[in-house]
């Protein structure tokens, strides 16, 4: 059901003629949901609009309407919101594919900056491994960066080490681990906490570009039904940016 119904400007609006799901044991469905002013009002068979004459009404025709969702673990105002402008390495299980994409995020997005690109699969889950070698062979005086897909592992090319102050003698963070060569030189290998340097380095960005990146993503999240997050890793630069949002008309996104 494409979404064309504008809640701001209907003050009231019904759904009817399909199953509504209440998520309340005692009333699990009903027929009807009246909505006053983007709050639920009345729930109910479709006698409840008579207590609504001026509602605006929207025929269900048979299908199912759910509650919003709300996503209990959602990195929106960092890898969220960052990842549209990164290289997608999802699906991708060929070194070759891999690589490929990554010099074609380096052409996309010329200058110094940072090359980016998430969803690399290494070769426990089913893909294969890279070190900073392989990124090198990309780009010597740019950083590069690959996280892999469930995020506890990057990997990381000799400038970037060198942006972070990575070499020889610096030790393992707490909770992290600096995989090494054989002489104790990294192999541009960041498991957990080793990958903090880097992460603050790629999104570091001011509060007006973070806010406008979260509002485009937030957008996007809207047309899965997902109206509500609970962001789970906020810097102090997103949360002016999500502050910014209690004060700007329109934005119809719910964070925690």
């Amino acid at each position: 059901m494409k979404n064309t119904i504008d809640v701001e400007n209907d003050s009231i609006i019904a759904f009817t003629g399909g199953r509504i799901f209440t998520m309340d044991s005692k009333q699990k469905h009903v027929e009807t949901v009246v909505i006053n002013g983007g709050c639920i009002a009345a729930v109910g068979d479709k006698g409840i609009l008579k207590s609504f004459p001026n509602a605006k009404i929207h025929d269900l025709k048979g299908r199912v309407l759910l509650p919003a969702f709300i996503d209990s673990h959602n990195h929106l105002s960092s890898f969220g919101c960052f990842f549209p402008t990164w290289a997608n390495l999802i699906g991708l299980t060929e070194k070759e594919s891999v690589l490929e994409e990554i010099q074609l995020q380096a052409r996309k997005k010329p200058g110094k900056g940072w090359i980016v690109g998430f969803g690399w699969f290494d070769a426990k889950i089913g893909g294969f491994d890279l070190t900073k070698n392989d990124l090198d062979e990309i780009s010597s005086d740019r950083p590069v960066l690959l996280i892999q897909a469930t995020f506890h592992q990057s990997v990381v090319n000799s400038r970037a080490l060198e942006l972070v102050g990575i070499t020889r003698s610096t030790p393992d963070p707490r909770c992290g681990i600096i995989l090494r060569e054989s002489d104790g030189m990294p192999t541009g290998v960041l498991v957990e906490c080793a990958q903090v340097p880097v992460f603050r380095l790629v999104m570091e960005a001011d509060t007006g570009t973070l806010a406008n990146l979260i509002e485009a993503h937030a957008k996007e999240l809207l047309k899965f039904g997902i109206t509500a997050v609970h962001d789970p890793g906020v810097t102090p630069a997103a949360e002016a940016a999500y502050q910014s949002f209690t004060m700007k008309d329109g934005f119809r996104y719910r964070y925690l």
